[in-house]
């Protein structure tokens, strides 16, 4: 694997009103992030990675 390079920014992952993931959201938001940064560092380093199940930070990991 090579060098990691250009801008990878932490994703945030959206939440509805019950705490739950909100899938539509989530996926906008990857669509609308994915056209400008070189990759994205899913369940990153603000936070929400402790908030979920561990099936649910395995469901960011797009492929």
């Amino acid at each position: 694997m090579g060098a990691f390079k250009g801008i990878i920014p932490p994703v945030l992952t959206t939440f509805d009103s019950e705490g739950k993931i909100d899938e539509k959201r989530y996926l906008n938001l990857i669509d609308f992030l994915s056209k400008k940064v070189h990759g994205l560092f899913v369940c990153g380093t603000y936070g929400s990675g402790p908030l979920m199940t561990v099936n649910e930070r395995k469901s960011r990991n797009l492929q």
